[in-house]
């Protein structure tokens, strides 16, 4: 979509929020009324002029009245095989079929469904912005009003870069190339700044970077990929504590530097993640499947255990072979127990960091 949150329409938006209180509609109804702007160019500007639609860009309330607006949009899409996945204004959509051609005419008729209804309500859908990709499958045709989409054999999705066969080596490989981008700065401020303000430079900068989205592609990769993982953690560590010549142990290394392993690092943050999902049922896609894996039995229902309900071979990418070793490793009560987020954090280092047991 272009410009989608100056394109939204508040007297639509107002008809979706109905259900809830009056004083809460007069709130967002005088939050994006008589709004104005002009148009400041070199020394010059305009006059002012009165803006009719979208939602102040910028603002905290700005992405949640954009997603009550599109909201409806999965149930309107509503088919076998169809699913949709949207953070504010980017979305997307994925199809499953038996065939290429089954596929292929799903794709055309989810899109075409698509685009109506965005333009029902005012957006304007940008063929350059929309991508296509086939996971481990023959190519499809798709036509918009540019020409076919190309299919791609990569696509950011939010910062992660999938790739058509699930493979995680392209993301693995700019993932480490912008690491290893910061060494030389990493290496300057060493001899400049104190142990602890350096830990919180690797941690917010270096760390931040290594391990986004972990919790997607990391244990999908095999033991050669994650090893560069493991180099690329070990490596800003060793610096902290002026290991060169690789002279401590990766475990001696986490007490010193009260580190999780990359393995800890990466089963914690499923635990959470996993945690926050089932106790509060939301998002509620995500809740639903999670809930279809679970099996609990009489004498351990707060402590499930997953099993694999596809229908496909899917190897590392299963979500039993995800979860199960993760939810094993917790030694707590956790399933449908409210749990505060600080005591929640508490519990999951002490499951999973094994320099809080030194």
């Amino acid at each position: 979509m272009s410009a989608a949150f100056d394109l939204l329409r508040p007297g639509l938006l107002m008809k979706k929020m109905q259900v809830m209180s009056g004083s809460l509609q007069k709130m967002v109804h005088n939050f994006l009324s008589n709004r104005q702007a002009e148009v400041q160019y070199a020394d010059g500007s305009s006059c002012w002029f009165k803006l009719e639609t979208g939602v102040p860009q910028g603002s905290v309330l700005g992405p949640k009245l954009f997603s009550v607006y599109i909201s409806g949009l999965p149930q309107y899409l509503n088919d076998d095989g169809v699913n949709l996945v949207s953070y504010a204004d980017d979305a997307y959509v994925i199809c499953a079929a038996t065939s290429t051609a089954e596929l292929e005419k799903k794709v055309c008729s989810t899109m075409e469904k698509h685009i109506k209804w965005l333009e029902e309500l005012g957006m304007v859908v940008n063929a350059s912005k929309t991508e296509l990709m086939v996971m481990q499958g023959e190519k499809i045709k798709v036509l918009t009003n540019n020409g076919p989409l190309p299919c791609l054999s990569e696509m950011k999705v939010l910062g992660v870069l999938f790739d058509d066969h699930l493979s995680w080596v392209p993301h693995l490989n700019r993932v480490c190339n912008s690491c290893q981008s910061l060494k030389p700065s990493l290496h300057y401020l060493n001899k400049r700044l104190s142990r602890d303000s350096l830990k919180k430079v690797i941690t917010s900068h270096y760390f931040s970077r290594l391990y986004y989205g972990c919790e997607i592609w990391f244990a999908c990769l095999n033991k050669k990929h994650q090893k560069r993982v493991f180099s690329m953690h070990y490596w800003a560590l060793r610096l902290l504590i002026y290991d060169f010549k690789r002279a401590i142990s990766r475990g001696r290394i986490d007490i010193l530097t009260k580190r999780a392993s990359p393995f800890q690092l990466v089963n914690f943050k499923i635990a959470k993640t996993l945690i926050n999902v089932s106790n509060n049922a939301a998002p509620f896609n995500l809740f639903h499947d999670v809930l279809s894996h679970a099996v609990t039995e009489r004498r351990a229902e707060y402590k499930p255990h997953f099993i694999d309900m596809s229908r496909r071979r899917i190897g590392r990418q299963s979500f039993a072979n995800r979860i199960t070793h993760v939810a094993n490793r917790l030694n707590f009560d956790w399933c449908g127990i409210s749990i505060s987020p600080a005591a929640l954090h508490t519990k999951l280092k002490q499951a999973f960091f094994s320099y809080l047991l030194a």
